[in-house]
């Protein structure tokens, strides 16, 4: 059966190619078709019409606001056809919002993996993004094989939200960078580095 994917920026169209090369089937859905008409996927024209032909539906949006407005809005993806299916969200959202996600989600009878992504488009493209899974761990074991496809690294945040982890690794990059930074700085200005 076809993968569902809703939202094709820059991330999103990443993600599509490498799963498109490695033999998926999409459908998929943007709020500007134009977009996306010439990639060469099925497009349907809402949320909820790729639940007629998908049983795992990806997310990569911008923000919560916009994941909100795919699972609640007029044809969005909260319907009785949701029930049984999955939804991978790859989008970074906020903390507590996801935690309402997974109970809208999980209210349907469907499932909701979460998997905010460490990585860019050059990384999605070779398939070694990092993602940090939170959610039912039978789901997760479900969808590991598509999720592989996509990652190198598949964190499982167990009893927290991914999101929770996504940041305190965003944390932990952040602060590399700024020690390389002090460092460089202290060369430059003539300050030894062991010091």
């Amino acid at each position: 059966m076809a993968i569902g994917f809703i939202g094709l920026g820059n991330l999103g169209t990443a993600i599509t190619t490498r799963l498109s090369q490695l033999g998926e089937t999409l459908v998929v859905y943007n709020r500007n078709i134009e977009k996306i008409k010439d990639l060469g996927y099925e497009i349907v024209s809402s949320p909820k019409e790729i639940l007629q032909k998908c049983d795992v539906i990806f997310l990569c949006l911008f923000d919560s606001e916009a994941v909100k407005q795919i699972l609640t809005g007029d044809n969005g993806l909260l319907c009785e056809e949701l029930k049984g299916k999955t939804i991978i969200d790859l989008t970074t959202n906020h903390y507590e919002e996801v935690l309402e996600f997974h109970k809208l989600v999980n209210d349907f009878g469907a499932n909701y993996l979460e998997n905010p992504v460490f990585g860019s488009v050059a990384p999605a493209l070779k398939g070694e993004l990092t993602v940090v899974s939170s959610g039912k761990i039978e789901v997760l074991e479900a969808m590991k094989p598509i999720l592989e496809k996509i990652a190198k690294e598949i964190g499982i945040a167990a009893n927290r939200s991914g999101q929770w982890r996504y940041r305190m690794g965003d944390y932990r990059v952040t602060c590399e960078i700024i020690d390389e930074e002090v460092v460089v700085l202290a060369l430059t200005l003539g300050r030894r580095k062991d010091i």
